[in-house]
């Protein structure tokens, strides 16, 4: 069962990201704090399917190359969420811009 990876949209819709299938590679996104902290967070879809993992590590670092943009996290991960069959989580994020936004995971 795959992880789909949404977005909220300025009007309130959920706009479709991608998805990550057992044995892709994690994905990882940075949620940036008003007093300059950044945590950075990985998903991933277990490899037998049956559940997806949110981690978030305390800090982390980003690298931009043109449309490119890599996110390095530093640290212990601790574990946010483990979503499984019919699962969602929302996990509210601070993009480098500035602009407040949700994330949403939802193991189908």
């Amino acid at each position: 069962m795959p992880l789909v990876v949404e977005i909220e949209t300025c009007h309130g819709a959920w706009k479709r990201l991608g998805e990550l299938r057992p044995g892709d590679h994690q994905g990882s996104l940075s949620d940036n704090k008003p007093d300059g902290h950044r945590e950075v967070y990985v998903f991933r879809c277990e490899p037998d399917g049956r559940s997806s993992k949110l981690l978030r590590s305390a800090a982390g670092v980003d690298s931009e190359e043109g449309t490119e943009r890599t996110i390095i996290p530093l640290g212990n991960f601790d574990i946010v969420k483990v979503l499984r069959t019919g699962d969602t989580y929302d996990l509210p994020i601070t993009t480098p811009k500035g602009a407040q936004t949700v994330i949403r995971f939802k193991h189908v």
